[in-house]
């Protein structure tokens, strides 16, 4: 970055930070850091924490919504700019004021793990508006409503009124055998399904080597995972007579 504060860079320039953080005109800037068909990134300062002698800075991503098999998959938005863009922000780690241990490599880590965590935090939650996370969501619930069932039947057969040990005993059973993973698998098992090749894109852009070959090896190790399959599978199991019995059978006596 030039010392007349571009607007279109690779990396910041820390030295141009330090030389410029106390310029309102600075303050009113945005970074394009990285800039793909999917995904636009920008840097920017958010406050000058006088007390702590730091600069808050945070990077923002848009648009919120990406497109997969025809559908369109939205990102909660924190803000909309004044071009009209819903954006989604993310703050940094702060960058202290004259603290000479503080170089360039630091801050390129700083923004670098912030975009990548940020990318992960987003495509989790497109995971989430999929069929297949809806579905494991309503067999998650479904199967503790009828867990819950049971133990208040058990209770009810056991004559025990009180609210708080009834709460304890249902609370207990329940946690012990449910089986409450299918959205964690849903949400690993579509792990880069979103974004693929746009982590290393991010840290080719930043150069960083080390971090490009381990995404580079974790794309090449991931293989997506039908988790519907299982899910409804489970769907037919707690239908079953033999699942009714088989929990009973967990009930412990009071």
């Amino acid at each position: 970055m030039n010392n007349n504060i571009s607007t279109k860079l690779v990396f910041l320039d820390l030295d141009v930070i330090m030389a410029n953080y106390r310029n309102p005109k600075f303050w009113e800037k945005s970074w394009l850091i990285f800039k793909s068909k999917e995904l636009e990134i920008k840097w920017h300062i958010t406050n000058i924490n006088i007390l702590d002698n730091k600069i808050e800075s945070c990077i923002s991503i848009a648009p919120g919504h990406i497109t997969r098999g025809g559908k369109r998959f939205y990102y909660s938005y924190e803000f909309t700019n004044k071009t009209g863009y819903s954006w989604y922000s993310t703050s940094c780690r702060p960058i202290p004021i004259q603290n000479s241990d503080y170089k360039q490599d630091t801050l390129n880590r700083n923004i670098l793990n912030t975009i990548l965590n940020t990318m992960k935090k987003m495509e989790e939650e497109f995971i989430t508006h999929t069929y297949e996370y809806r579905k494991a969501q309503t067999l998650e619930s479904e199967q503790n409503d009828r867990l819950r069932e049971i133990a208040e039947n058990f209770l009810d057969s056991e004559n025990v009124t009180n609210d708080e040990i009834r709460e304890a005993y249902i609370e207990k059973y329940v946690s012990d055998n449910s089986n409450n993973d299918f959205t964690s698998e849903v949400i690993s098992g579509a792990q880069f399904k979103f974004f693929k090749t746009a982590y290393l894109h991010v840290c080719s852009w930043f150069n960083n080597k080390e971090m490009f070959d381990n995404y580079a090896q974790a794309l090449k190790n991931f293989v997506p995972k039908k988790v519907i399959f299982k899910i409804l599978k489970k769907y037919e199991e707690i239908e079953t007579d033999e699942w009714l019995e088989e929990m009973k059978d967990q009930l412990e006596a009071i």
